[in-house]
């Protein structure tokens, strides 16, 4: 359950909807499973937030270029 909380507020991809199947799908007896898919949703967010950071940071820059008199 708390799996899917966490993916609820990411933006939908094609790899969101995979995990989400992937929990519904799990069995939930299957602990060694279950720690897998954790890990690898949370590989999957560090990813995403690592690439939101970049942009920022990219989106920054630009503006700080823009705002500079020529």
């Amino acid at each position: 359950m708390r799996l899917l909380q966490v993916l609820q507020n990411s933006v939908y991809s094609e790899e969101t909807v995979k995990y989400k199947q992937s929990i519904a799908a799990a069995e939930h007896v299957d602990l060694q499973s279950i720690m897998k898919l954790a890990e690898n949703i949370r590989t999957y967010l560090d990813k995403r937030i690592d690439s939101q950071m970049c942009g920022i940071s990219r989106l920054y820059k630009l503006i700080q270029l823009i705002k500079s008199p020529i």
